[in-house]
């Protein structure tokens, strides 16, 4: 009983992507938690699934090259070797779950993987792979951001949107995985063989409208681009130079 245009106006789009549909998984594949989400019942859990969502549709409109999904219950099914040519983007998984667990396995027969979001609820292997531990005292607002050794002005961390302030730091000195990336003087990234880590900093406002506003690029560090240091980590270099510092990023499809 549905207007006919509900059901027509989509057909056009589902007949090209099936036309020009991929023959294999493109460079960087977002191992999505779809059920997970939906499970999801306590204020941090969906703090976090806010944070996480709205930080990738940050690096996915700043120029990362996110282009295909798949469920984490679906990429357990899969026989990994199809992933061979990708680097995999995900949230960090909770604690002794299945995902976690292919996961690591995964990186240690040397799969290339991206992690997101709040490491607290992750195991001690996972913590000990992207070397974080989680301290009690925390950092926000308006910081100083350091990217791979250098200045890179001013992050803006609101706990409202970030699903809290920053309260990671380093697990090991001597660990594998060092800083890529620190904010206030707490560890904002992490890379290592075959992992890098990202806390997720959503660098957009809630204002009061149905969709956040991206920070002043003029004015802070948009860490939306932390997942472009990241796919450097794994020879993706994006990189932008701006006559008009305010103009925003090219959106790349691989």
């Amino acid at each position: 009983e549905r207007p006919d245009s509900c059901v027509n106006e989509p057909v056009p789009h589902m007949l090209k992507a099936i036309k020009d549909a991929p023959d294999a998984p493109s460079p960087f594949v977002w191992v999505y938690p779809f059920r997970e989400y939906n499970e999801a019942t306590t204020a941090e859990e969906l703090n976090d699934m806010f944070a996480e969502d709205w930080w990738v549709r940050g690096a996915i409109a700043n120029g990362f090259p996110l282009c295909t999904v798949v469920s984490t219950d679906n990429f357990l099914l899969h026989d990994k070797s199809l992933y061979a040519g990708s680097v995999l983007v995900t949230p960090v998984p909770k604690a002794g779950t299945a995902i976690e667990r292919a996961l690591l396995q995964y990186a240690d027969e040397g799969g290339k993987i991206i992690f997101y979001g709040k490491p607290g609820r992750a195991g001690d292997a996972l913590r000990k792979r992207i070397n974080i531990a989680v301290t009690d005292d925390a950092v926000q607002g308006e910081l100083p951001m350091i990217v791979r050794g250098n200045p890179a002005g001013t992050v803006l961390v609101d706990p409202l949107v970030c699903s809290g302030a920053l309260n990671t730091v380093l697990l090991d000195p001597n660990g594998e995985a060092q800083v890529l990336a620190e904010a206030g003087g707490k560890v904002a990234a992490t890379a290592g063989p075959n992992v890098v880590w990202l806390r997720a900093i959503v660098s957009s406002a809630y204002t009061g409208a149905s969709r956040l506003q991206q920070h002043d690029r003029t004015k802070y560090y948009l860490a939306d681009d932390l997942a472009r240091e990241a796919a450097a980590c794994f020879g993706w270099d994006i990189r932008y130079d701006r006559v008009n510092p305010a103009a925003p990023s090219p959106v790349n499809m691989l």
